[in-house]
């Protein structure tokens, strides 16, 4: 039996795209594809104070309650196991996160770095784990020159990326503001981790391919010796454990749905991340105990 979660979540996802705001983002986005930028842009800023009044009405964060706008249900499951949030969780019915993407992307169209950055923090708000919304922030902290806050975001990206490209840039972005504090051991395990992913991401290739036999090599060390270093700089080694748990729970859902190819994009992203091994051995748990509780249930 699929999990009530599962499709309670997915009727939510299918009427905010389906609502006012998303029509009238297909407007905006329509307009930014022209090369209309300051037309989109007034667009999207209206239809933000609008959602700013929505979320007072409808979405009121409270000790025991809290509103998000996760794009999927593997990322609502992958919050609930990383954050540890007691609170009641709830859906919200608008394309929020959709809304302050458009709206972060004509920001940069007019060179509006701040902006930019204020609209991606509005998309973590609502998706923390919205993992590319994060890279592109610490990306502008770096341009602005807060390093501290650029290595901040990329660690918040290690331990929730469920997409390895993110996962990799997250390493390289420490691996460079490690050599800015002039620790070239623990910079090199950085690249290391970067590398091992093999994630075919053309900015961690190059920078790979730029670092080579310098102090930044990410074959200086073994698995084990980059582990310990980034761990003793308060650095995770690898995949989040939880996350990758989260994409196969999904994927089990989607498979009792017969839907076999979303759950076959699922397991890919999470075999990227820890590899075919780890993750035939994870999921082969998770269907038993979806199984075995079936058959408690009498289904």
């Amino acid at each position: 039996m699929v999990d009530t979660r599962f499709t309670t979540f997915n009727r939510v996802l299918e009427a905010r795209e389906q609502s006012q705001l998303a029509r009238e983002l297909d407007t905006a986005e329509s307009l930014i594809m022209q090369g209309e930028y300051d037309h989109a842009s007034e667009l999207l800023r209206a239809r933000a104070d609008d959602a700013e009044s929505y979320v007072a009405a409808n979405c009121s964060t409270t000790p025991t309650d809290q509103w998000f706008c996760f794009s999927s249900f593997a990322d609502k499951l992958a919050y609930q196991r990383c954050e540890h949030d007691e609170r009641q969780l709830h859906d919200s019915e608008e394309p929020l996160c959709r809304l302050y993407n458009d709206l972060a992307l004509a920001w940069v169209y007019l060179d509006e770095k701040e902006l930019f950055r204020e609209a991606l923090k509005q998309v973590i708000r609502w998706n923390p784990m919205d993992c590319q919304a994060r890279l592109s922030v610490a990306d502008v902290y770096r341009i602005l020159g807060n390093i501290d806050e650029f290595a901040a975001l990329s660690v918040s990206v290690i331990e929730r990326a469920s997409d390895v490209r993110h996962l990799a840039s997250a390493y390289t972005n420490m691996a460079l503001y490690l050599r800015a504090q002039n620790n070239m051991d623990a910079a090199s395990a950085a690249m290391h981790a970067a590398k091992m992913l093999d994630a075919h991401n053309s900015q961690v290739d190059a920078l790979l391919h730029e670092v080579a036999d310098s102090e930044l090599d990410a074959d200086r060390f073994t698995d084990d010796e980059a582990r310990d270093l980034l761990q003793a700089q308060g650095v995770p080694y690898g995949a989040n454990a939880n996350v990758v748990i989260c994409l196969l729970m999904s994927a089990y859902e989607f498979v009792k749905q017969q839907n076999t190819n979303e759950a076959t994009k699922l397991l890919v992203r999470a075999t990227h991340l820890v590899g075919q091994q780890m993750v035939m051995q994870l999921y082969a748990e998770i269907r038993a105990q979806g199984e075995a509780g079936d058959v408690a249930a009498g289904r």
